[in-house]
């Protein structure tokens, strides 16, 4: 079988219709392909939205693998559980844009479900493999469409260090200020309130 041509991430406003494919290419991959050769590169673009991540996670039936550990998920389908692993990873990190889609995604069935069991595993004292942060998820689907996160130079006072530190790395990575600023504010917003 032909390996699908993801492309690059559009860059301007023309190569909207490139985005588009990639993202409806991704939700119908066929997870009995070579999902690590094929999707790993795609749920590793920084234009993919959180709505199209969450499908395709769901899409490759993480409930097969959500209570084995690495080592005892059968060898032919460890690739399908590193995607997995990597989409919940990036979901998790704030990694995927926002897309203004929060309607869409609290309508999504399968997110409920799942947020449902991880409450139950939660209070019978037992976890899964793709714990997905709620909160996380609920920030992201709160965001309009391709709005950017607000670029602060600085940390409010009394606010821990991590975040300064986290940006500071970040930017020593390679990640632009703008990037590192939004990842610093997205983890700032999930601390509780001194209030």
């Amino acid at each position: 079988m032909t390996r699908p041509n993801f492309g690059t991430c559009p860059s301007n406003e023309q190569e909207v219709s490139v985005q588009m494919r990639l993202r409806a290419q991704a939700r119908r991959y066929d997870w009995r392909d070579d999902p690590e050769a094929d999707l790993g590169d795609i749920v590793a673009r920084k234009c993919l939205d959180l709505e199209t991540a969450l499908a395709v996670f769901f899409n490759g039936r993480p409930e097969r693998f959500n209570y084995l550990r690495k080592h005892e998920v059968p060898a032919g389908a460890q690739g399908a559980a590193r995607v997995l692993d990597n989409i919940c990873l990036r979901a998790n990190s704030g990694f995927y844009l926002a897309t203004g889609g929060d309607a869409e995604i609290r309508r999504c069935p399968r997110l409920a479900a799942w947020l449902n069991q991880q409450e139950k595993d939660r209070r019978d004292g037992r976890s899964g493999r793709y714990i997905l942060d709620a909160r996380m998820i609920a920030f992201l689907a709160a965001q309009p469409a391709g709005a950017d996160a607000p670029a602060h130079d600085s940390v409010p006072d009394g606010a821990p260090s991590w975040p300064r530190k986290g940006m500071r790395a970040g930017m020593r990575a390679g990640v632009g200020r703008h990037s590192a600023a939004a990842l610093r504010d997205r983890m700032l917003a999930l601390l509780p309130s001194r209030g």
